[in-house]
């Protein structure tokens, strides 16, 4: 498997030093994992709540917060949708503190998110974030207990 290589760069002018940083994309993932954008995804077969299917996750020394922008949310939405069309686990959730939303690698939720249409709207009860198809494969929140599908991601 190949993994990220980085080069280091640094450009020294009479103003400034900058160093710059290449980050070459993965071109390879292990089995039952898809490429896309450097980065590898595994979409689950089997359904699990949301703290056994970010177990299993990080059991496999990968990341779990695949949907960070547009673009990626998109190949994991049309994924869901020509397979399971079911509710898919993200790895996001505001268990921690209500209406702070968190990926599960400890980062913010930047931005507006991709939330359907009066989402999210569980309060204290719905803490967990999933793909909804009902809602034309944009987020919902929902109960933590219940088991859905879900998606790791090895990053680049």
């Amino acid at each position: 498997m190949n993994t990220s290589t980085h080069l280091t760069v640094t450009h020294h002018t009479d103003w400034s030093t900058r160093t710059l940083r290449r980050t070459s994309m993965r071109s390879t993932c292990p089995a039952r994992y898809e490429l896309f954008n450097g980065n590898c995804y595994r979409f689950s077969t089997d359904q699990k709540p949301y703290n056994e299917a970010q177990a299993i996750c990080q059991e496999e020394v990968v990341i779990w917060q695949p949907a960070k922008n547009n673009e990626t949310h998109d190949f994991l939405a049309n994924h869901v949708r020509d397979t399971t069309k079911g509710n898919t686990w993200i790895g996001l959730s505001d268990v921690v503190t209500e209406g702070q939303w968190v990926w599960d690698d400890g980062t913010l939720l930047v931005g507006d998110g991709i939330w359907g249409t009066g989402e999210p709207n569980g309060g204290t009860v719905e803490n967990c974030v999933h793909i909804y198809p009902l809602k034309d494969y944009r987020w919902n929140d929902s109960t933590c207990p219940t088991s859905r599908y879900y998606i790791c991601e090895i990053s680049g």
